[in-house]
This record gives C-alpha cells, sequence and structure tokens, in this order.
C-alpha cells in the first residue's frame, strides 16, 4: 500500500471511531442519500394468525359405539333378569 493510502484508512478510521464514540457533529455533516429505486428499509412487524378453531370430540366414535353395545347389553341382561325373576 502507499504512503497516501494508508493515510486515508487511518483519516476514515479514526472519523468512524469519533462517530461511534457519541460525536454529533460527525453525524450531522454527513449527507443524506435516498435510493432511487426500491425500498430504503421495509420492516414488518410479526403479528398472530388466528385460525378457525377446531372442535374435537370429547369421545372418539369407536369409544361410543362400545358404550353403546355395553348399554344395550345391560339393558338386555336386565331385561332377562326381570323375565327369569318373574317366573
Amino acid at each position: 500500500m502507499s504512503s497516501a493510502t494508508s493515510t486515508r484508512l487511518t483519516k476514515s478510521t479514526k472519523s468512524s471511531a469519533k462517530t461511534i464514540g457519541g460525536n454529533t457533529s460527525d453525524i450531522a455533516s454527513m449527507r443524506e442519500i435516498l435510493p432511487k429505486k426500491g425500498y430504503l428499509h421495509c420492516e414488518d412487524s410479526l403479528t398472530f394468525v388466528l385460525c378457525k378453531p377446531k372442535l374435537l370430540p370429547l369421545k372418539s366414535s369407536t369409544v361410543e359405539k362400545l358404550e353403546k353395545i355395553q348399554q344395550e347389553a345391560v339393558e338386555k341382561a336386565k331385561q332377562e333378569m326381570n323375565a327369569t325373576s318373574l317366573d
């Protein structure tokens, strides 16, 4: 590197160090550059997407069928008990 390039690098490093350190005069002297096309900055906020609630049965259809069969068996057993007790 030439001495002129190293001098430029040193100066730019010093000026960025001043800006980082909080020297507001360097920040005020900076030019604002706006793009001719596109977005300068795009920030999307994250939001929740609510879906339609899915209703789940408390009992599965298989359990309901088994309970129905069991209830019918209990009723049939009661009827047989009543029929035998009357004889």
